[in-house]
């Protein structure tokens, strides 16, 4: 039986789009913000530090500007982030951020940690965005800086 043939009857899910087949069309405006979703990035590029809290790591991520590429005819307008912290973590762990926002309009989503980078990937949940990566400090140790996203075909940083 060819491949065709096998997936003729599929009736799985999209894992980015709820409600929709895999292999169903979608529109051209969903389709425009779906790839600025992908394709987007954070200004500055580097918004992660990390810091020995006494007993435990801390991550901040620094108030910043996720930018959204323009696709076709399709205007993602640019979103202003609040800074956030994620308290409790380990120590001299890397470690990937990111947070799901599907409505690409949220500025204050709940940020999240993973030591598994598949994880983060934009393509792992509805509305994923990555942030960065970022390995904590030893106990005792000073700030970390992280490395995030960069636009695309710019080179550098990290794009799980």
């Amino acid at each position: 039986m060819t491949y065709a043939a096998r997936m003729a009857g599929h009736t799985r899910g999209h894992p980015e789009r709820p409600g929709q087949r895999l292999g169903q069309n979608i529109d051209g405006q969903e389709a425009a913000r779906e790839t600025a979703r992908i394709n987007s990035y954070t200004v500055p590029t580097n918004v992660l530090t990390a810091s020995d809290a006494g007993s435990d790591a801390t991550i901040e991520m620094a108030a910043h500007t996720r930018v959204y590429p323009v696709e076709g005819s399709v205007g993602v307008p640019n979103l202003d982030l609040t800074a956030q912290q994620f308290t409790g973590l380990g120590y001299s762990a890397t470690l990937f951020v990111f947070y799901d926002d599907p409505t690409l309009a949220d500025p204050e989503p709940l940020l999240q940690v993973t030591s598994v980078q598949q994880e983060a990937q934009v393509g792992y949940a509805p509305g994923r965005h990555f942030v960065g990566r970022i390995v904590t400090p030893a106990a005792g140790g000073g700030d970390t800086g992280g490395d995030g996203p960069t636009p695309p075909g710019g080179g550098g940083g990290v794009i799980p």
